[in-house]
């Protein structure tokens, strides 16, 4: 029979979004994709085009 409760899932979920954004690079790419309007209607029908673009000249 599983101890685990829901408090073991959120703590997994958080430990690797934790570790998916920290350090300098997701910063940059955050705000250079921003700059490059990504949550605008169009950037965002062009999302994987405009990232990879970002990441290519990094």
């Amino acid at each position: 029979m599983s101890t685990s409760t829901g408090y073991d899932g959120l703590k997994a979920e958080h430990d690797a979004w934790a570790e998916l954004v920290s350090g300098p690079l997701p910063p940059q790419l955050m705000t250079r994709a921003l700059e490059h309007g990504v949550q605008t209607p169009e950037g965002e029908c062009d999302l994987e085009s405009v990232m990879r673009g970002i990441i290519a000249a990094l």
